[in-house]
């Protein structure tokens, strides 16, 4: 299985920060989430596409200095394309935009997601 990994450092606000993770070109997938390579969570995409939807990850008290991980797999379910796409956004601008190809209608592709919390 292809694997595409981005990476970002991502400045905290004081208050609760907030991450949305979408899976884009109407394909789909899970993801898991890793707070400093613990599992916080496993997640399956809704309706909308959306992996998390503003969900409130934290304080920059308890953020500062870790690193969250986001593995997502992405399933080929549109024939006109095999183009794949996961978007992160954090307090409501784009962080990472992660795009790959898989080789064949129906594979499966992971992105791979690293952000680095300052």
């Amino acid at each position: 299985m292809k694997i595409v990994t981005s990476e970002q450092t991502v400045t905290l606000n004081d208050g609760d920060n907030i991450i949305s993770v979408k899976i884009g070109n109407g394909q789909a997938g899970v993801a898991s989430f890793f707070l400093d390579g613990h599992l916080l969570f496993k997640k399956k995409m809704d309706d909308t596409n959306y992996l998390l939807k503003d969900h409130p990850l934290g304080t920059k008290t308890a953020l500062a200095g870790k690193i969250l991980t986001i593995r997502a797999f992405v399933i080929d379910i549109v024939s006109e394309s095999n183009y794949t796409s996961v978007i992160c956004t954090f307090n409501g601008s784009e962080v990472v935009r992660s795009e790959g190809d898989v080789e064949t209608d129906g594979d499966m592709i992971e992105h791979r997601t690293v952000l680095h919390f300052v």
